[in-house]
């Protein structure tokens, strides 16, 4: 092992003082709560804040939902989507890749051409896992980069 790899091993944020003891401590942003990410899709129009009685608006054979969620990668809830849904994974559309490690709203859509009717019974399975902020129908699928902008 050569001099550098030894040193990058053993390197620490634990520099020396000058006074012999350390006069504060601090931790910045270290629990998922401390950072929140949103995407901004225009086209929808925003609901409640909260998870109860979503209303579906609009028309077409795609659900766009917008979830919350905390500890799951937007991969991971797309293939559930899925499986809760009846739909194959790549009929999941999305807008962007999310961090895991924060509380993310994202826009999701199902396709479910002639499934108006069940909407609200998914919605209902899909709250057992994660909020549900805001449900809408549209003609078409999400795809990556469609959403305006993510505020963080």
């Amino acid at each position: 092992m050569s001099d550098s790899e030894a040193n990058a091993k053993s390197w620490r944020l634990d520099w020396p003082v000058s006074g012999g003891s350390r006069v504060a401590r601090v931790q910045l942003k270290t629990a998922p709560e401390d950072f929140r990410v949103s995407e901004v899709l225009d086209e929808f129009p925003e609901q409640g804040e909260s998870s109860g009685d979503i209303n579906v608006t609009g028309e077409g054979e795609h659900l766009c939902l917008r979830i919350e969620k905390t500890g799951d990668n937007t991969e991971f809830v797309a293939r559930e989507l899925a499986t809760i849904a009846g739909c194959r994974s790549f009929d999941v559309g999305l807008c962007g890749l999310k961090d895991r490690h924060a509380v993310t709203s994202q826009w999701f859509s199902l396709y479910r051409p002639g499934m108006m009717d069940d909407d609200t019974a998914l919605i209902e399975q899909i709250l057992e896992r994660w909020p549900v902020k805001a449900a809408h129908r549209s003609v078409r699928k999400l795809r990556r980069g469609d959403h305006q902008a993510t505020t963080l």
